[in-house]
């Protein structure tokens, strides 16, 4: 019976989780209350279960769009982050394209570590500056 129960349990959550979703992509910018919330939903540390929650934070996040940037950088750059709250947030800055150019120092200054982060970092700032990132 609790096996059945916490299976209801996260249906229930799993449709609430899309609800909020479709909801909030709907608004698109409109929907910049919900950043703080949904860049919490970012860190694998957030207390719900991973999965349609964290999706739900980087698909809202994406359909706000450039708006969300200052808080997603926040994500980048807070010490001691967790890797698994930077790599969505890199791949999300650079999903904006040049509107986040503002981003390109501090993705700068990550791109020229090693290691799973500073790849990411490079990919995100090869986007938001396709042409001054190209190599001859």
């Amino acid at each position: 019976m609790k096996v059945a129960g916490a299976k209801r349990a996260a249906t229930r959550e799993g449709r609430g989780a899309g609800r909020a979703r479709r909801a909030l992509r709907v608004l698109g910018p409109h929907a910049r209350p919900a950043v703080p919330a949904m860049v919490a939903l970012l860190d694998p540390g957030h207390g719900k279960p991973s999965g349609d929650w964290d999706r739900l934070g980087r698909d809202v996040l994406r359909a706000i769009g450039p708006a969300a940037e200052e808080e997603i950088l926040a994500v980048i750059q807070k010490p001691r982050a967790n890797q698994g709250a930077i790599l969505p947030a890199l791949e999300l800055i650079g999903g904006f394209g040049p509107a986040a150019r503002a981003a390109a120092p501090a993705l700068a200054t990550m791109a020229a570590g090693t290691g799973p982060v500073a790849e990411a970092a490079k990919k995100a700032l090869g986007k938001i500056q396709p042409t001054e990132t190209k190599q001859p």
